[in-house]
């Protein structure tokens, strides 16, 4: 009797370690779903920022009238939407998400910008963020501008020695 209940307690100790492995594994296939989600809708929102840097348009490319980061972003979402990607739909969904982001903080910064400083405020928040906004010319502006010290006046030049 002692040994049939000690098998019994053995066998539910088995039975606990698989259903709790079977959890953690759960688990981690779930961690790397999300981590892999959140590598594709950054990485996607990267490269689309790149893009739009370089063409120093502040308002990002545009094909065919279409804001490229708008077309990439609801074009992905209708695919994985329509099943197009073959089991691939939850890739397509996270790059769509990536685009649209990419879009509305663009959308966001001109109407941030508009509201601070009226028309045009677009234009210097971009040049004030760095490389592809309008007002930068790239390292050979800071170093004209900044290092030498030309460019900036005697009442800039004060404040940034004290």
């Amino acid at each position: 009797m002692a040994r049939q209940l000690s098998l019994t307690k053995a066998r539910d100790a088995v039975q606990r370690m698989k259903a709790s492995s079977a959890r953690a594994r759960k688990k981690a296939g779930e961690t790397m779903e999300t981590v892999v989600r959140t590598a594709e809708v950054s990485g996607t929102a990267f490269g689309l920022g790149i893009l739009q840097a370089r063409s120093g348009d502040p308002e990002g490319i545009k094909v065919a009238g279409v804001n490229l980061n708008l077309g990439i972003g609801l074009g992905a979402h209708l695919f994985g939407l329509l099943g197009v990607g073959r089991g691939m739909e939850s890739h397509l969904k996270a790059v769509g998400d990536g685009a649209l982001g990419v879009y509305a903080f663009t959308a966001g910064l001109g109407v941030g910008g508009d509201m601070i400083s009226g028309e045009g405020g677009r234009t210097e928040i971009m040049g004030a963020l760095g490389p592809g906004g309008q007002g930068w010319d790239g390292i050979d502006d800071l170093e004209d501008d900044y290092v030498s010290g030309e460019g900036l006046d005697e009442a800039e030049l004060e404040e940034l020695t004290y």
